[in-house]
């Protein structure tokens, strides 16, 4: 008879780590999810474990995700905007099915709110969290799968994602559903209406954002330097301008209201695809990273 190995105190922390999610929620809900059973928590764990390893070889290839450096002219290649949709799209099917277990879960939430709980609601509750647990195992495996396949790194996806949807077309990036979901805050409060939700989410992931793409405008304008181009000195005094303006607001986003005519270009000719792919629900999974 096979034997299965017990596994170790400090995995479940290996597996967090690896799959680059600053995600709270997924070890809010396994915990919940121990009522039901160790084989169906067991389960989702390994799942979380497929993804550490396919994550872990996506940083191999590409290095960590605040290592990205855009190219030093500002523009997006047509090529990287194609591979960047192609991610997009081949995460179609697993982000419409979180979309709806995360409708659900907010639903239940909103009607929650005014009534009372009941031992039904919780059973209700612990469905919809085993749903969306294996889900994000799902959705953060067919992301890095994808990504590996069009060459593409965490770093180069999140600065495209950002660009595009909160510099150019405006999205939120405390988009998300009407519960707390993917982020860390002493300041929960249960009472929170949606909007108030949305402004905490947005706090918390502009900053995070703030961190990450800092240095990758700093690293494109020493690429800039280093490449001694001439007639580039409007454009590297806007970079120098605008990595000056995030190191002074840490909640600031990169070209936020000021997104400089030559990446505006490099976006255009993809906006329906760009609108056709974006989802509000599963916003803050999208930006998650280590």
């Amino acid at each position: 008879m096979e034997t299965i190995e017990p596994k170790s105190p400090g995995s479940g922390k290996k597996w967090l780590m690896g799959c680059g999610i600053g995600c709270a929620v997924v070890i809010a809900l396994i915990a919940v999810l121990m009522v039901g059973g160790f084989f169906f928590v067991r389960n989702i764990i390994d799942k979380f474990e497929e993804t550490s390893v396919i994550s872990a070889e996506l940083t191999d290839r590409f290095g960590p995700a605040r290592d990205f450096r855009p190219e030093a002219d500002g523009s997006i290649a047509s090529s990287r905007m194609e591979a960047f949709l192609s991610v997009r799209e081949a995460m179609t099917d697993v982000r419409e099915e979180l979309d709806k277990a995360l409708d659900v879960l907010s639903e239940a939430e909103s009607k929650n709110r005014a009534s009372v709980k009941s031992p039904g609601h919780f059973v209700k509750l612990m469905r919809t969290a085993g749903g969306i647990a294996s889900l994000v195992a799902e959705f953060y495996t067919k992301r890095n799968q994808a990504l590996l396949e069009a060459e593409m790194g965490l770093g180069e996806y999140i600065y495209i994602y950002a660009i595009a949807y909160y510099s150019w077309l405006e999205k939120s990036p405390g988009a998300g559903p009407a519960v707390h979901f993917g982020i860390v805050s002493e300041n929960i409060d249960d009472d929170q209406t949606p909007e108030e939700m949305e402004k905490m989410r947005r706090q918390v992931l502009s900053k995070r954002l703030n961190e990450l793409l800092l240095p990758m405008l700093r690293g494109q304008l020493d690429q800039l330097s280093d490449t001694g181009r001439s007639g580039m000195n409007e454009w590297r005094r806007m970079l120098k301008d605008e990595i000056d303006a995030l190191e002074e607001d840490s909640r600031r986003l990169a070209w936020e209201g000021n997104l400089p005519p030559r990446i505006v270009n490099s976006l255009k000719p993809y906006r329906e695809r760009l609108e056709r792919f974006y989802s509000p629900l599963s916003n803050t999974l999208e930006i998650a990273f280590e």
